[in-house]
């Protein structure tokens, strides 16, 4: 299980990296950099955006 973990996050630490070299390229088009960039971003981001979804709904739910 350990192995599997250490595994996934090195294959994602990999592709975050090559998304930020890509958008760090001056050869890059400027809507793929953006993108490239958002995507980054959002794999590193400390919070959970599904957490959020949830908080939503309940507030939802309760108003309702």
């Amino acid at each position: 299980m350990l192995a599997t973990l250490k595994a996934w996050a090195w294959r994602l630490k990999r592709e975050v990296l090559a998304l930020w070299i890509a958008a760090r390229s001056p050869d890059t088009p400027l809507p793929a950099r953006l993108i490239a960039l958002l995507v980054a971003a959002y794999a590193l981001s400390p919070v959970s955006y599904t957490h959020l979804d949830v908080y939503k709904r309940q507030r939802l739910a309760r108003s309702t």
